[in-house]
């Protein structure tokens, strides 16, 4: 890599709101960007491919001087294959006239792996809208579990925190109870009887997802019935990964790092480390500390510390 100095890595990370960008050269000469939405399950092939490649030309564009260009995209939706296939061919067409670019597509998930380990093995917890739990052999497999959507999983989410919460709103109002989170369902959402929560619920786009908040703030209050609802929840999520550890008789013995909007959370991060150390108790629990596009940028370098001589115009894919 010591006569090699006139590279970029690019890393992406791309999802249905937005997709950011970040880079880095030989020299250490960082830059930014951000565009729009890039899951292909909810955009589409050739506007994901249109937004990363607008991404990946104006970063081409920052560095006028340099001749190779290795890029990692981990993209919300692309965890298949196929998929990554298909993204990764429309990507090429659209920058067919640019030499020396090389290209990985990934899914989001795993970006976020390697932005909290860089390589290493270990347990990722993913807690946001949905929930995945990701783990790393020594051996550098990756063995997963959840990412089902909330129809057939998500334990552990926001998605299950709000759908317990607004089930614990429809209780209170068939018993006539008036609490914490009644009171955030009548403010928030303008829900104040039986009718007023279906129309809610069964009568426009509105999630759950979205209530969770609700949850979390009166659990943070010190509301019992949001704090059981959060314990609920952190065990389903650790039952998952106890299921997984034991199907495939894991090592347990290194750490375990969270990571999505919830671990922000810290009556969601105090209940979630308790039930792990309950039932996992040599593990080390700590958050991530980095976003995910750093992982994707981290995963640009490792191409660019395996690539030797000019790049040709190739993809290559994580699956």
């Amino acid at each position: 890599m010591e006569e090699r100095t006139n590279y970029v890595c690019i890393g992406l990370d791309g999802g249905g709101t937005s997709t950011r960008l970040r880079t880095v050269d030989a020299r250490g000469h960082r830059w930014t960007d951000e565009n729009g939405a890039s899951n292909p399950r909810i955009v589409g092939i050739t506007r994901a491919s249109k937004v990363i490649s607008s991404l990946v030309g104006r970063a081409m564009h920052e560095y006028p001087d340099s001749k190779e260009f290795l890029v990692c995209a981990g993209i919300a939706g692309a965890a298949a294959a196929s998929m990554q296939r298909t993204l990764a061919d429309s990507i090429k067409l659209d920058l067919r006239e640019s030499a020396g670019v090389s290209i990985q597509i990934t899914d989001d998930v795993t970006i976020a792996y390697e932005a909290a380990f860089a390589g290493d093995s270990g347990i990722l917890l993913v807690v946001g809208t949905g929930s995945i739990v990701l783990v790393k052999t020594v051996a550098g497999m990756f063995i997963r579990s959840g990412g089902w959507g909330y129809l057939l999983g998500d334990e552990g989410s926001g998605y299950s925190i709000g759908r317990a919460g607004m089930r614990a709103v429809a209780a209170s109002i068939d018993s006539g109870e008036t609490t914490p989170l009644t009171t955030q369902a009548a403010v928030g959402l303008e829900v104040l009887n039986r009718e007023a929560l279906i129309a809610k619920v069964y009568g426009s786009d509105y999630s759950p997802a979205a209530f969770a908040r609700a949850v979390l703030e009166e659990a943070g209050r010190g509301d019992i019935q949001s704090l059981e609802i959060i314990d609920r929840a952190t065990r389903e999520l650790v039952n998952r990964l106890f299921a997984l550890i034991d199907l495939n008789d894991l090592d347990v013995t290194g750490a375990v790092k969270i990571t999505g909007g919830l671990s922000r959370s810290r009556p969601y991060l105090l209940s979630l480390e308790s039930v792990i150390r309950e039932r996992f108790s040599t593990l080390k629990i700590a958050r991530s500390g980095r976003e995910p596009v750093e992982g994707a940028l981290w995963m640009a370098n490792r191409m660019a510390r395996r690539t030797t001589g000019r790049m040709a115009d190739r993809v290559s894919h994580n699956g």
